[in-house]
């Protein structure tokens, strides 16, 4: 599968897949899915080569990252990307929360970060294989 490459702004090499794998329809957005289907989807996902991963707190009320954190549970986490979005930190198992007005300040950007990681534990380099340990620089495990 074709890649791109990007330097980010503190000096970390991403290579990631030309294709991404989007997961909203893996947050029951269209019709209900089981729970073997969506991780098999992801698995045949990372084996074709797909590294870049969109996901969202809001697919599902976080039934989507969940999903998506059991399909790549075996994948170290400096061979993927998450693109994510931030605004609220959801829990599948409980109702959406109030509209947040604070939503795009630095603090909420990272909180919101960090609930994104946690939901997609793996070992990362830069966090020495701790697992949902977010450093400075290490929302993608560099």
């Amino acid at each position: 599968m074709k890649t791109n490459r990007f330097t980010s702004r503190n000096g970390t090499d991403l290579e990631f897949s030309a294709i991404g794998l989007g997961t909203a329809p893996m947050g029951d957005l269209y019709e209900l899915l089981d729970e073997k289907t969506t991780i098999a989807t992801v698995e045949q996902a990372y084996k074709s080569g797909v590294r870049i991963f969109d996901t969202s707190p809001h697919y599902g009320n976080g039934l989507a990252e969940a999903r998506l954190s059991a399909g790549l549970r075996r994948v170290a986490r400096n061979e993927i990307i998450f693109s994510t979005k931030i605004g609220r930190v959801m829990d599948p198992f409980g109702k959406p929360p109030a509209r947040n007005t604070d939503a795009y300040s630095p603090g909420f950007a990272g909180r919101s970060a960090r609930h994104t990681k946690r939901e997609n534990p793996r070992p990362c380099r830069g966090c020495r294989g701790r697992a949902s340990r977010i450093e400075e620089g290490c929302l993608r495990g560099g």
